[in-house]
């Protein structure tokens, strides 16, 4: 499995600690989560648009993201095809 090549002061941006059963885990909030599949699938920015067609959420909830959202992942990832997308 590839491993995520991430900025390490930014490694839990975007990910929270939550409680299941009495045992915590970390849990990537849904748009961190979303970002490290396009990462992992090396989806190119023209390629996002089929990617929403084939996930099982709203476009539109995609489409609402706003600049400040993705500024704030922006830093997360080391690779520039991240930025792009």
């Amino acid at each position: 499995m590839q491993s995520l090549r991430l900025n390490k002061l930014y490694f839990l941006e975007g990910v929270e600690r939550q409680l299941f059963a009495g045992k915590s885990a970390l849990v990537a909030q849904p748009l961190r989560a979303l970002f490290d599949i396009i990462y992992l699938r090396k989806l190119e920015a023209n390629a996002i648009h089929g990617f929403i067609a084939e996930m099982r959420f709203e476009a539109d909830d995609f489409f609402s993201i706003t600049p400040l959202q993705l500024e704030q992942m922006a830093p997360i990832y080391k690779h520039k095809r991240m930025a792009l997308c």
